[in-house]
């Protein structure tokens, strides 16, 4: 290639690495144009690591068969941050070695990555069958190629990292608005769906109704790296002899009234996620179809001679204990293995009291039209002595019927229209046992109410110090609704 000619493509080149933005992309445009540039057989990155390892990143062959390289060169240009040419390495005693000697490497041209004053890496070029294929002016020429390499790579690594630090935040910031609340419940629930979302694993999403079982599977796909949607079935609200076809799909004549093929969810989920909401719901016959599919990552729709293979990830969710399923045969023991690789369990309101009045403040905000402000102590007060059988979906129900019934710009107790006879001690028949946390908390809140919420009397009468509490109410979550401690 003509001198001229090579300043010209070596423009078009460092203006082409200037665009770059990832650091993959980065370095093997770079070693790939230094190859093409400097007409070599073979080329290789390396980079070394904080704690000095040295890998290779990329590498380029155009010939076959060779397998070494030489890191005598490698290390040198490392440890010295300098540039090294040689027009025939075999007859250089201080550079020749085994892989010099083994592969016949001849010219070799090497020049340093260096950020700041560190050197991070070297592009290596070498040829096995040309002595002094690299000239001094190349050695010039690979310098500043390298230095405004090193220069693109670093902005693209900060580039990466100021990314990849919006995307925290980003993700934070969406889980949060998402799942209000400060308990350390909610506060596991929301690391465990960060450190889930970007695997492909099966995720098992348990709890009882209306804790937000549907909201951590969406969250699931949104935080994940897959590019296909979220499909979601509820397998309880189809009926069992239609939901292999809704599933797996059909053909053309597969059955009566198959007058066209239809995909099955499988099918429109391929590269995203599908969402079996109440899968303890799923009929025994169609579990064994379902573990097929997870296995084998295909499917076979009803009429098909030939399977069709998906990309899915799963994400199930029950109200269910499932090992008591399993137990009463109604569920598949290898299915639930399969489906429990990862698991969330969502927490039932009344084991997060403390999330009550900000979860109440999230509910005001979305139905109040801006026509109410709050909501009044006594109101507090009577939801916190709820149990929510209905867990959040209940009382998200209950806050927006009581901004209808508001009269003023505050939720009085008289707008709160819950069953009374739940607020009390009155589940002997129904099954359910209170904790002695509940309990307490009931108690305690009571006592308040009676010395109208003078706390220094009510802590006496308790038997606790003041100190105490304040502390029992903060964990509540209602000292910052109440008044003074006088």
């Amino acid at each position: 290639m003509a001198e001229n000619d090579k300043y010209r493509v070596l423009v078009n080149i460092l203006t082409k690495i200037a665009r770059l933005t990832s650091p993959e992309e980065l370095i093997e445009e770079i070693l790939e144009q230094a190859v093409q540039f400097m007409e070599a057989e073979r080329g290789y990155v390396f980079l070394q690591t904080v704690s000095g390892d040295i890998f290779k990143a990329a590498g380029v062959e155009n010939i076959e068969g060779l397998k070494r390289y030489s890191s005598t060169i490698v290390n040198r240009v490392l440890s010295t941050g300098e540039a090294v040419l040689t027009h025939d390495a075999s007859k250089s005693p201080d550079l020749i070695s085994d892989s010099v000697v083994l592969e016949s490497i001849r010219s070799v041209i090497a020049a340093p990555l260096i950020v700041g004053q560190d050197v991070k890496g070297v592009i290596y070029l070498d040829s096995t069958t040309r002595t002094g294929l690299f000239t001094n002016r190349d050695l010039e020429l690979l310098k500043a190629f390298a230095g405004v390499a090193s220069l693109a790579l670093s902005n693209a690594t900060k580039f990466r990292e100021l990314l990849e630090s919006y995307e925290a935040l980003r993700t934070d910031f969406e889980l949060k608005s998402e799942f209000v609340g400060q308990s350390p419940k909610i506060i596991e629930i929301v690391t465990l769906i960060k450190k889930f979302a970007p695997s492909n694993l099966p995720v098992l999403i348990t709890g009882e109704s209306g804790t937000g079982k549907e909201l951590a599977a969406k969250m699931l796909h949104k935080l994940s790296m897959r590019k296909g949607d979220l499909v979601s079935v509820n397998c309880a609200a189809i009926p069992s002899d239609l939901l292999e076809a809704e599933l797996f799909g059909y053909k053309k004549g597969a059955f009566t009234g198959a007058t066209q093929a239809k995909k099955g969810l499988f099918e429109v989920a391929d590269g995203g996620t599908l969402f079996l909401d109440e899968i303890s719901e799923l009929p025994i016959d169609l579990q064994a179809k379902l573990l097929r599919a997870l296995q084998e990552h295909e499917i076979r729709p009803i009429g098909a001679t030939r399977p069709i293979k998906v990309d899915v990830r799963i994400i199930a969710a029950t109200n269910r204990d499932l090992k008591e399923e399993i137990k009463a045969g109604r569920f598949r023991e290898d299915l639930y293995y399969r489906i429990n690789v990862l698991r969330i369990d969502m927490p039932p309101l009344r084991d997060r009291p403390e999330d009550i009045p900000l979860l109440v403040s999230h509910f005001i905000r979305k139905y109040g039209n801006d026509r109410i402000k709050g909501i009044e102590r006594k109101a507090i007060i009577k939801l916190m002595r709820y149990h929510w059988p209905g867990n959040i979906r209940e009382l998200e129900n209950v806050i927006a019927r009581a901004a209808v019934m508001a009269s003023s710009e505050l939720i009085r107790e008289s707008d709160i229209q819950i069953e009374e006879l739940k607020t009390t001690e009155v589940h002997r028949g129904s099954g359910r046992i209170k904790t002695l946390e509940e309990m307490e908390r009931e108690y305690v809140l009571d006592v308040l109410e009676r010395c109208g919420w003078n706390k220094s009397k009510a802590a006496r009468m308790l038997g606790i110090t003041l100190r105490g509490l304040q502390y029992k109410l903060k964990r509540w979550g209602v000292e910052s609704e109440k008044g003074g401690d006088g």
